[in-house]
């Protein structure tokens, strides 16, 4: 399986695992500002409170379009949404993701270490996307650890974040921790389709086959439409013939 297939489901799921743009975490939501707990529980910032509904709609909208694969007309959003309130961090790290999704490796590079400035390193999908470009693109592998792990710190639950470790983990041939890492992405959210694919990408190094063909199932069984559905129902057929022809030689040798 090409990087390039398991990579693009990780732009996915980066790019949808928040379609609000409001911080998603107690930690993040304190960034930039004092709390306020509400009689609900909810926190809420001061950097939230003073997000004008202009660049709030904007954000929203460009959230929308990302998460619908339209990449290039969100970013013209997000733009918008930072031009109103230039310290939206949360709306950096989206215009991030979307730049990142086409493939604009500089730009994306600098909405996310954008974001983590005006955020001061406490919101956690900047480090994710930020530590997906250094490992993949740039190659700078004990910096991309740092950042998903001080993300993690952050949001330790975060599937986006729990999947790009693993990648990085995977990108410097540590694949025991890598697939660790995976397992445990799965265990907590079983329909997160990206892992899936890291995990077959995995058992494809390692040459298991037979597991790899139960991973590409995982994937494919949701029924989710995706563009890599094609793609990924030919690896499947190959490392199934390589299941099936060591099966003909070990019935063979008998």
């Amino acid at each position: 399986m090409s990087r390039a297939c398991v990579v693009t489901c990780c732009l996915l799921a980066l790019c949808i695992s928040s379609r609000s743009c409001f911080a998603q975490s107690r930690n993040s939501a304190s960034a930039g500002g004092t709390e306020v707990i509400t009689s609900t529980s909810a926190v809420t910032s001061v950097h939230e409170l003073q997000i004008p509904e202009k660049a709030r709609a904007a954000c929203n909208e460009g959230s929308k379009r990302l998460a619908a694969r339209d990449s290039a007309r969100s970013i013209p959003d997000f733009q918008k949404a930072i031009k109103a309130f230039p310290g939206y961090y949360e709306a950096w790290a989206k215009l991030g993701a979307a730049e990142l999704d086409l493939e604009q490796w500089t730009n994306a590079e600098s909405a996310f270490r954008k974001s983590m400035e005006l955020s001061g390193g406490r919101y956690a999908p900047a480090n994710f996307g930020l530590s997906l470009i250094l490992a993949t693109v740039t190659k700078q592998f004990d910096e991309a650890e740092e950042t998903v792990r001080a993300g993690l710190e952050m949001d330790p639950t975060n599937a986006t974040g729990h999947f790009v470790l693993a990648w990085v983990l995977y990108s410097t041939s540590r694949l025991q921790e890598a697939e660790k890492i995976a397992r445990d992405a799965i265990a907590s959210q079983p329909n997160f389709p990206g892992t899936r694919l890291l995990m077959a990408q995995i058992h494809l190094q390692e040459s298991r086959f037979p597991a790899a063909v139960n991973d590409l199932d995982g994937y494919i069984a949701p029924g989710v439409d995706s563009s890599l559905n094609e793609k990924v129902r030919a690896i499947r057929a190959e490392a199934l013939s390589k299941v099936n022809a060591r099966s003909e030689v070990a019935e063979a040798n008998r």
